[in-house]
């Protein structure tokens, strides 16, 4: 009896002697595995909300745009420019700076320079016919 527990004693020895080597491998590949997959969402929340900040500024500024041509259209109806003026339009969001470059009888070719709070900038050049105050042109 002695002879077997004694066998049996060294069959558990060589056991715990070839398990004795698993854990650690595996608790370190499933650590890389989890670190590996916590940095991706880490740099895709990073991009993400990068990107969606730089949509809302460019919104911001369309926005800005359109307030200023609706606000020009208004002054190229009434003929409310003197020749070759400039001006600026302020808004909550920002500015819309303006420079007339041509004048015809019929129509109003004018600069536009939109800036946001953000020092984002838009350039556009416009022109209006002046009885309607329709936009005749966008570049």
């Amino acid at each position: 009896m002695k002879q077997r527990l004694k066998h049996l004693w060294m069959l558990n020895k060589d056991r715990k002697a070839y398990q004795a080597g698993f854990a650690l491998p595996f608790v370190l590949a499933f650590s890389a595995l989890f670190l590996f997959l916590l940095s991706h969402q880490l740099v895709y929340f990073v991009t993400k909300s990068t990107f969606y900040a730089e949509v809302n500024q460019r919104y911001e500024l369309d926005y800005l745009l359109q307030k200023g041509v609706r606000d020009l259209q208004a002054d190229v109806q009434t003929n409310n420019f003197s020749q070759e003026s400039n001006g600026v339009l302020t808004y909550d969001s920002g500015t819309v700076k303006y420079q007339i470059l041509r004048q015809t009888e019929d129509s109003v070719t004018i600069q536009v320079r939109c800036a946001t709070k953000e020092e984002r900038q838009l350039i556009h050049t416009i022109t209006f016919q002046r009885e309607s105050g329709k936009v005749i042109a966008w570049v």
